[in-house]
């Protein structure tokens, strides 16, 4: 693995966008959506601060987990069916998988 592989699957990050990016525009969407949630969704994306790797195209932080391990992450933490349907629809980087979000509504 080098520096450009996502820390999480260990596949290259092809999406140069850090989580510290995406958790912005999510912290917003929890913040409508659940936001006796909102502490506990920082601390979920701290954990995966202090990565090193390309940097992102946004703000030039490295880029240590892809989008789609990040939304995996953030989809699997939520463990509400409503609330994980509402979040794909917003945050959908699953693009290029099998599909393993929507399975679970199907």
């Amino acid at each position: 693995m080098d520096n450009t592989d996502c820390i999480l699957c260990r596949e290259p990050v092809t999406n140069p966008v850090c989580h510290a990016c995406l958790a912005d525009a999510v912290a917003q969407w929890i913040a409508e959506e659940a936001p006796e949630r909102i502490e506990a969704f920082w601390r979920e994306t701290h954990a995966l601060d202090g990565a090193d790797g390309v940097r992102c195209v946004h703000c030039a932080k490295p880029v240590g987990v892809c989008t789609y391990c990040y939304t995996r992450t953030i989809f699997n933490w939520l463990r509400d069916g409503d609330l994980q349907l509402s979040f794909v629809d917003y945050f959908n980087f699953d693009f290029y998988r099998d599909r393993p979000y929507q399975d679970r509504f199907e």
